[in-house]
């Protein structure tokens, strides 16, 4: 987990219309927004990493560009302060105070939240302003679905988001729209998961009408102890979240130690008794086929 910062942008004005023609038929510079333009994204990189650079891209061309003092918040904040973003896409949210109307399509790349914001709920970050970690939060699992709000709220709570001044700010907030799934999603939230993968495994159990599982639960094997993500002690069910980063830079010798090491693992959590499923990034693609198993799983102890 580690914070984001605004990317360097051009806006046109800065460069005369020949230099500007030049650099773009060249492909050194791409259009962002009107009046804005900035190194293209490598088309090759993963399509994470592009969605989440254009998205600081259009939110730099927005700092560049206004002529208000505003701070960046929900979503966009969250991306910034490098909290699990699990769709980071536009609009840009920033929050000030004061009022301007907007039409429909410029909402689709910008959204302005008017409100007065206690200067204290406020950090610098880089040369911008973002609202700090529990504002943002606030405003995030009052205004998101329920599954991506309860990732940030996991997330927020790694990086050091301080329980108290979150139920502070939801105590100071009565009737406030959303208000309802904000109590809901903090009570839910943890700072006990390693990665967005296993929040979102989580979070979609409990939205299941599961009991919460355990996280980093150990369990005491006769091959030594053992740690699972995700588990329900009761029925000895757990799910482990495979991601790409827990091999990422291993060697093939280091990585046939790995593999062997997890068979031996998964060897001794079965004679434990344990049913454990290995779920990867690729099974997040259909939510509603993942929810499915996972009641199957923790309800009847059933993999399939």
């Amino acid at each position: 987990m580690r914070p984001h910062y605004l990317p360097a942008v051009v806006q046109s004005r800065e460069l005369s219309p020949s230099t500007r023609r030049k650099l773009t038929a060249a492909g050194s510079l791409a259009p962002v927004r009107r009046g804005v333009l900035a190194p293209p994204i490598d088309p090759t990189s993963a399509v994470s990493i592009r969605k989440r650079l254009g998205v600081l891209q259009q939110a730099r061309a927005v700092h560049v560009t206004s002529y208000t003092d505003f701070a960046f918040s929900h979503q966009s904040a969250a991306l910034l302060l490098g909290c699990w973003v699990l769709h980071p896409r536009l609009p840009i949210h920033i929050t000030r105070a004061g009022y301007s109307s907007t039409t429909a399509q410029a909402r689709q790349l910008l959204v302005r939240h008017e409100s007065a914001v206690d200067p204290s709920l406020l950090r610098l970050h880089g040369d911008c302003f973002v609202t700090c970690l529990e504002r943002t939060v606030f405003d995030c699992v009052r205004t998101l679905p329920w599954l991506e709000a309860l990732t940030i709220a996991d997330s927020a709570l790694r990086l050091g988001a301080s329980r108290e001044l979150l139920t502070t700010l939801l105590d100071g907030a009565p009737g406030v729209r959303g208000i309802r799934q904000a109590r809901e999603v903090l009570a839910a939230a943890t700072d006990q998961v390693h990665s967005p993968g296993e929040s979102l495994v989580r979070a979609l159990a409990i939205r299941a009408g599961l009991p919460a599982p355990s996280t980093l639960h150990t369990v005491a094997t006769d091959a030594g102890r053992a740690e699972l993500d995700l588990a329900w002690e009761s029925v000895k069910v757990a799910v482990e979240f495979d991601g790409a980063m827990k091999v990422a830079g291993l060697t093939g010798e280091q990585l046939t130690r790995h593999v062997n090491a997890l068979a031996k693992r998964e060897a001794a959590l079965a004679r434990a008794g344990w049913l454990i499923w290995h779920v990867t990034w690729d099974d997040l693609r259909n939510l509603e086929k993942l929810r499915t198993r996972l009641v199957r799983l923790v309800r009847h102890r059933v993999l399939t």
